[in-house]
C-alpha cells in the first residue's frame, strides 16, 4: 500500500483541479463545434430545425392540450396531479424520438446518428413498460458482468414520495 503525506495529496488535488478546467474548456470547445460544425452543415440552420421540432411536438401535445381545454369548459372538476403530470415517460420517448426526425427532416435527410438515437428512444419505450428499474439494473449487471454503479441507490422518480 502507497502511503500518501498530505503535501502530496494538496499537490494531486491542485492537479486535478486544473484537469478538471481543463475538462470545462474542453466541454465548452465541443460544443461549440457541435452548435457550429459538422453536425450544424448537415442539420442546417438551428432556426430551421428547432421550428421544425416545434410543428412536430405541437401536433404529438395538440390531442393532450384540447382534452385539458374540453374538461375545463365542461366544468367538469381537474385533479392538480393530472396537470402536473401532463407528461408521461411515454411522452417522453415519443417527443425525443420527434427531436430526432425533425433533425432529419430540417437537413440533409438521412443521418446515421438521428436514426440510431430515434430506434434508441423507442427501445427505451419497451424497457420502461417491460421491466421495473430494479429488474432493469439486474439486466445490465448480468449483460455487463459487473455491478452498475446506480445498483444501490434508485431516484425516486419525479412526483412521487418515496
Amino acid at each position: 500500500m502507497a502511503v500518501v503525506s498530505r503535501r502530496d495529496f494538496a499537490y494531486d488535488f491542485k492537479k486535478e483541479d486544473a484537469v478538471a478546467r481543463d475538462a470545462v474548456k474542453t466541454v465548452d470547445e465541443e460544443a461549440h463545434g457541435l452548435v457550429r460544425g459538422e453536425r450544424a452543415l448537415h442539420y442546417g440552420p438551428p432556426h430551421t430545425n428547432f421550428e421544425v421540432i416545434a410543428g412536430m411536438w405541437n401536433q404529438y401535445l395538440l390531442p393532450r392540450l384540447q382534452k385539458l381545454v374540453d374538461t375545463a369548459k365542461s366544468g367538469e372538476p381537474r385533479d392538480m396531479y393530472d396537470l402536473e403530470h401532463f407528461l408521461d415517460k411515454n411522452d417522453v420517448s415519443n417527443l425525443m424520438t420527434l427531436l430526432k426526425l425533425a433533425r432529419e427532416a430540417s437537413g440533409q435527410g438521412y443521418h446515421r446518428d438521428s436514426t440510431v438515437d430515434a430506434i434508441g428512444y423507442q427501445l427505451i419505450k419497451e424497457v420502461l413498460h417491460d421491466l421495473t428499474p430494479e429488474e432493469f439494473m439486474k439486466e445490465m449487471e448480468r449483460e455487463h458482468g459487473r455491478r452498475t454503479e446506480m445498483a444501490d441507490e434508485l431516484p425516486t422518480p419525479y412526483g412521487q414520495v418515496s
